[in-house]
């Protein structure tokens, strides 16, 4: 009697060098969108934004480092919707959709559009903390080496996060009825913490939990120190980037099943 023997699958096998493949492309597509960006001008918008903010609010003699960050994240973060958008819209603009669409996946599309933000997140921070740097070169910021990392990895995290929501949340990704829901959410939100009185809100501050991580990333950006509730911050927001980019997969799926 011969024995059974199972032969491995080679759909299976193919899986690792298929996941390979799209990330090597997704890269290839990020480096493209980057320098796309850079090309076409549209990075001296961003230049020049961050630019009036630092003239605006950080042209001074002396700045303490809590100062700097206390502006370089919201500003940062600013850019990230702004920039985000003009990428996205740039991406799926018919010449340049063209060239992306020999790709065998469009999840490599999509993962690259997403590192091209995050990429241009860091880039810009740095710029605008040179920037800083070399205008208060005599005097300095006041800024340790600890203080600067733990402050530029609040920033960039944040700014990531507000660029990947952006992506997700634009069309032709979401769909018009997911944009609504979450602005409906985010205005209800703000007038929680804004107008309702004291004993409602206590009832309602539930509707801020998403918001949280946000709010424990700026504390630990502003005072220059990490604890246990700002890593589990950082946690928390990477496994929010992550639902992004799976929730950017499926709608853009999607979005091509139907059209097809």
């Amino acid at each position: 009697m011969q024995a059974n023997v199972q032969e491995p699958s080679s759909h299976s096998a193919f899986l690792p060098h298929r996941s390979q493949q799209t990330g090597a492309q997704a890269v290839e597509v990020a480096r493209f969108t980057v320098l796309n960006y850079i090309k076409s001008g549209w990075i001296l918008f961003d230049g020049v934004l961050l630019f009036f903010v630092y003239m605006a609010f950080l042209y001074y003699p002396i700045i303490e480092a809590s100062q700097f960050f206390g502006v370089a994240l919201p500003a940062m973060a600013l850019d990230a919707f702004v920039s985000s958008a003009i990428l996205l819209h740039r991406t799926f603009k018919a010449n340049l959709y063209m060239q992306l669409s020999h790709l065998p996946s469009r999840s490599a599309s999509l993962y690259g559009l997403m590192l091209a933000t995050c990429v241009l997140r860091v880039l810009l921070y740095l710029c605008f903390y040179l920037l800083t740097l070399l205008m208060h070169m005599d005097a300095g910021i006041g800024m340790t080496t600890q203080i600067f990392w733990v402050g530029s990895l609040a920033t960039v995290l944040i700014a990531s996060f507000c660029s990947l929501l952006m992506v997700t949340l634009l069309q032709p990704i979401a769909r018009r009825i997911t944009q609504i829901v979450f602005l409906a959410w985010l205005a209800f939100t703000l007038i929680v913490n804004t107008i309702v009185n004291i004993p409602l809100r206590s009832d309602l501050q539930f509707v801020q939990y998403p918001l949280f991580p946000i709010k424990w990333c700026y504390q630990f950006c502003y005072q220059g120190t990490i604890d246990g509730q700002g890593w589990l911050a950082v946690l928390l927001l990477l496994a929010y980037m992550v639902v992004l980019v799976l929730l950017a997969r499926l709608w853009l799926a999607r979005r091509d099943l139907l059209l097809n």
